[in-house]
């Protein structure tokens, strides 16, 4: 009890603010936040709220198309309820005989408890139990209601619960907890799938080992069983004396809060458990093997009721079926076992970016031709997704390829719009020999040594065509009598080689060649003509024969076809003939003479011409004609073709053609009459006219006129000029004199003026006179008595005028009134203004804030009666007040004076505001916006935190300061004891820094203070319980 005492005073507000941090589900440090003149006090715990959306996972569903090997990146959030799901909770207390106050907290707020958790989660069920130490005997573990959703029956659980024995400072709730994980026996078993939570609500740490049963052991039979652990340490920090109940909580994903008042537990029990942390992890279910899902990190943790952040991963593999849909479920676990309703489902089609695989071979073909030959292929295309797929090749199957090498190029293209392409050589060669001919001939013998023979042989090649033959013996050869094989050869480009052989027989058995020809004769008159031709015989043998002819050569041959017949007979006998036909034709057609013409059009048809045209023939001597067009006709602008022709009696028929040239040369009448008109404006005057044109040929045509009618025609004369084109481009062109006059008066403006003046003389008196020409724009104006001229008091006519370059004059009068009046007296005037600073800002607590505020007189005459009122924010303590410009002291200004007026001011808690100033004074200020001025103004107020606040001999103790004075050191320093006097730290730029002071392990044990001293404000203390080494703090207090 010694203890307890000892420590009540300082654990007050150490308590209170544990009870705070319970509020909001800390799980730190045992932390004080201690301040110059600030205290915390508990504060009531806010409800639970309801589930979230319907779909606690965004996004719920993914669906995209990728390509293979493509991924993408989700943004995943998972919004956890404010409880976990399916809660199977146990409320575990020390039933010892301090407990008293928190057994009935606990029952009378029980309803409170358990129905905002059903609230949250309405398949939460409740247990009771309760523990003490091995000295109570039976109540070493007690279970007073099993599992149940019924709020009566867990009611009467916890009523069930009383406070007694417990003679020993530990307790025993390992052992508690080792029966809770197991099930109390089968007593009181956890649901599959469910949230187990346990509830440990006590003031003292447990015996280890407990009731046989090592902690260490009792933590990994927890973890096996993925129970969560919320412990409340009633008091103080006995709970957690040894480390067990935070580390219990940590191991497990649960809370510690600690230092609960008795009268919070309930509080901090809703807290507790709608803040517990929630591991969210997850799982793949159903995924296809070629769709790889990952989710960065694997798990997290977060406190319930927030949302867990993921970076998800999906890849396609690079193998994945093409077209296909790939799919996979996401399920999310929040405790042990997964919640269906935390699920993701992922849809990706895969992208089709294969191409079809097409394939065409190469083809050798025989050429059918000197093109090549048509060539006939097959190409097909398989497509990976769509199957067989159409296939379009250049040079397409059926064309006809050269010969050579031809690539053909295939194409195909899915319904991706992938394309494959496969190429072949096409191949056309030539082979085939050409086919060679000569055939056997029989010859007639020349002469003794046989004959000379010329015999034609050809070759064809279906590629080359003809190509040239060789034989053997060449064709001209002399062969001798008898039979002889001539062999011909030929060989083409590709180098193939054709042969022919025949057989030539020379005989002697030939009479004279006789030789007559036929001729062709032209008439020379009616009768025919005289027909001279050569006649010839010569034998092999015999040479030169004579020749007998009939009818001879020399007679009158009529027209027409007469044979004349020739014989000679060798000295053998052998008689040779020959007949020729001379023919006397008639073929000679008329000459028709006609000659080109050119004529002048008429009119819009053109023109009617008479020409002549004759025939005369060989034979039948003056021949008709006839023409086309015939004389007479009309014949259109232009040249056109006569034709004339004569036929004589043999048909022969005689053409002559001539040109007969129609012209326009006469150009079109253009007319265009002179105008005049007024100047309408400086640019002269816009006019509008017309102008015609009328061609001989075609009639009215378009006239163009520059300038155009409608254009603006400056003043003065203006020559048009318009012209007329015929279709024959024949050019006719007129002129005109435009005349723009100007005749208007410029307008002259002055107005009439009144002013005001104390001199009797009169007064200098400006105005402004304006003249404005409809030409010439603005004028100079030329005025009497000119403006600035002294006035008389009176009346005074001013006449102005103005002339336009046109010498036209245009005139304005004006009356300028000068009126004598008495001068006004000046009321006397002061301009007052007020500006407001202070220093520093910001300011801190303690600290001392000078405000100055600077007084001006900008007005002519001298300010007196000046008085600043100044309100400064929040609760000032005036340090030094202001020492003039009072309603007691008012100050005095002459004009254009300064003045500055301060005061200094104190605070002792934060504060943030407005400072104002107003100052006023005699005469009237006419400018009153200047008299008030505001300054924000914001005193900070340093805070020291220290942590533990219940420190062992030789423990560090970690001092965290914020709101401090930037860039100044704080001086830390014990308030007793041996340990180092100050610590030195420099405060960062934010105002925070942080230090850790050391308590020697032979320093004095008791309540100390940590003080933090530095310029600008008051010291701060915090407070800190150090003890004995030897003991679990605090262990020591005192227990029923």
């Amino acid at each position: 009890m010694r203890w307890f005492r000892l420590r009540a005073g300082l654990m007050a507000s150490v308590l209170a603010l544990g009870a705070v941090g319970a509020g909001i589900g800390e799980d730190t440090a045992p932390q004080a936040r201690t301040t110059a003149s600030s205290s915390a006090s508990p504060s009531s715990s806010p409800s639970p709220k309801a589930a979230g959306p319907v779909s606690p996972v965004t996004p719920s569903l993914v669906e995209q198309s990728l390509n293979p090997g493509a991924s993408i990146t989700v943004a995943k959030q998972v919004q956890t309820p404010v409880v976990p799901p399916k809660p199977d909770v146990v409320l575990l207390v020390d039933n010892t005989g301090s407990m008293g106050g928190v057994i009935a907290n606990v029952r009378n707020n029980l309803p409170t408890i358990v129905n905002q958790v059903f609230e949250v989660q309405s398949d939460s069920r409740f247990a009771v139990a309760s523990y003490g130490d091995v000295s109570g005997g039976s109540r070493l573990f007690m279970l007073h209601q099993p599992f149940t959703a019924d709020r009566g029956a867990i009611q009467r659980g916890v009523d069930a619960l009383t406070a007694s024995g417990g003679g020993d400072t530990a307790e025993d709730w390992g052992n508690a907890l080792h029966e809770v994980a197991t099930g109390a026996g089968g007593r009181n078993p956890f649901r599959d799938g469910a949230s187990p939570i346990v509830v440990l609500v006590g003031d003292a740490a447990s015996h280890d080992p407990s009731n046989g049963h090592r902690f260490a052991d009792v933590v990994r039979t927890l973890q096996a069983r993925g129970v969560k652990v919320l412990a409340v340490g009633v008091g103080g920090n006995g709970l957690d004396q040894s480390g067990q109940a935070r580390q219990v909580t940590q191991a497990t994903g649960g809370t510690y809060l600690q230092g609960i008042n008795p009268s919070q537990v309930s509080n901090a029990i809703v807290q507790g458990l709608t803040n517990l942390p929630v591991a969210v992890s997850h799982q793949l279910v159903d995924c296809d093997p070629s769709l790889g899902v990952s989710l960065s990190p694997p798990s997290v943790q977060v406190t319930s009721g927030q949302t867990a952040s993921f970076s998800e991963v999906i890849t396609v593999s690079p193998d994945a079926p093409q077209g296909a849909t790939l799919s996979c479920t996401v399920q999310f676990s929040l405790g042990p076992a997964p919640d269906p309703a935390y699920r993701q489902q992922i849809r990706i089609t895969v992208n089709d970016v294969t191409a079809p695989a097409v394939t065409v071979d190469d083809r050798t073909v025989e050429a059918t031709g000197p093109d090549g030959a048509v060539v006939d292929y097959t190409a097909a295309a398989r497509d990976n997704v769509d199957g067989d797929v159409r296939v379009s090749c250049e040079p397409p199957s059926g064309s006809t390829f050269p010969i050579g090498r031809t690539t053909v190029t295939c194409t195909a293209t899915d319904k991706a719009g992938n394309t494959g392409r496969d190429t072949a050589v096409v191949t056309v060669v030539d082979t085939t020999a050409p086919a060679v001919s000569v055939d056997d001939r029989t010859a007639e013998a020349t002469g003794p040594a046989g004959t000379v023979i010329t015999y034609p042989a050809t070759a064809t090649d279906i590629v080359d065509g003809d190509v040239p033959v060789v034989c053997e013996p060449p064709s001209g050869s002399t062969f001798p009598i008898g039979r002889t094989t001539v062999t011909c050869t030929a060989t083409d480009k590709a180098g193939n080689t054709g042969r022919d052989t025949a057989e030539f027989t020379v005989t002697d058995s030939t009479g004279p060649v006789v030789t007559v020809e036929d001729r062709t004769a032209e008439a020379t008159g009616p009768d025919g003509a005289v027909v001279e031709y050569p006649a010839s015989a010569e034998d092999t043998v015999d040479g030169n024969l004579p020749v007998t002819c009939e009818p001879p050569s020399g007679s009158m041959f009529p027209i027409g076809e007469t044979t004349v017949t020739c014989t000679s007979t060798d000295s053998r006998e052998n008689t040779g003939r020959d007949t020729a036909v001379v023919t006397v034709v008639d073929t000679t057609a008329p000459v028709v003479t006609v000659d080109d013409l050119t004529v002048e059009a008429t009119g819009p048809d053109g023109a009617a011409v008479e020409y002549t045209a004759t025939a005369v023939d060989i034979v039948d001597g003056p021949t008709t004609v006839t023409c086309t067009p015939p004389p007479g006709s009309t014949f259109p602008v232009g040249p056109t073709t006569v034709t004339c022709t004569s036929t004589d009696a043999h048909e022969n028929t005689g053409t002559d053609t001539a040109v007969i040239t129609v012209v326009d040369t006469t150009a079109p009448v253009v007319t265009v009459d002179d105008l005049t008109e007024p100047a309408t404006g400086p640019d002269g005057a816009v006019i509008e006219y017309t102008a015609t044109a009328e061609d001989i040929v075609d009639g009215p045509v378009a006239v163009t006129c520059t300038p155009l009618s409608g254009s603006t025609f400056p003043v003065g004369e203006t020559i048009v000029t318009c012209t007329a084109t015929d279709a024959a481009g024949n050019t006719g062109t007129d002129t005109a004199v435009f005349t723009v006059v100007d005749d208007g008066e410029p307008v002259v403006q002055v107005d009439d003026r009144t002013v005001r003046t104390l001199s009797r003389e009169g007064a200098p008196v400006s105005y402004t006179a304006t003249a404005q020409d409809l030409v010439d724009g603005t004028l100079p104006t030329t005025c009497a008595p000119p403006s600035g001229s002294n006035f008389p008091i009176g009346k005074t006519t001013v006449t102005c005028t103005a002339t336009d370059e046109a010498g036209n004059t245009g005139r304005d009068t004006a009356v300028v009134t000068v009126v004598l009046i008495p001068p006004v007296p000046v009321a006397p005037s002061a301009d007052l203004a007020v500006t407001a600073a202070a220093g520093p800002q910001p300011a801190f607590t303690g600290g001392t804030v000078t405000a100055t505020f600077t007084l001006t007189n900008a007005g002519p005459d001298p300010a007196t009666k000046i008085v600043l009122t100044a309100g400064t924010p929040g609760s000032a303590t005036v340090v030094s007040p202001q020492d003039r410009c009072t309603a007691a002291r008012p100050c005095t200004l002459p004009p254009g004076g300064r003045i500055q007026v301060t005061t200094r001011l104190s605070y002792d808690k934060a504060t943030s505001g407005t400072l104002t100033a107003r100052v006023a004074g005699t005469p009237t200020d006419p400018r009153t916006a200047n008299n008030t001025d505001t300054l924000r103004l914001r005193v900070l107020q340093p805070e020291l935190t220290v942590g533990p606040v219940v420190a062992r001999l030789g423990d560090v103790v970690l001092a965290e300061g914020r709101d401090f004075p930037a860039g100044t050191v704080v001086q830390l320093k014990w308030s007793q004891g041996i340990t180092a006097a100050t610590v030195p730290v420099r405060v960062g730029a934010d105002g925070t820094f942080r230090a850790q002071v050391l308590v020697l392990r032979k320093d004095q044990t008791g309540p100390r203070l940590l003080r933090a001293t530095g310029p600008g404000y008051d010291p701060i203390d915090a407070e800190v319980l150090v003890v004995p080494r030897s003991l679990q703090p605090p262990d020591f207090i005192g227990r029923g």
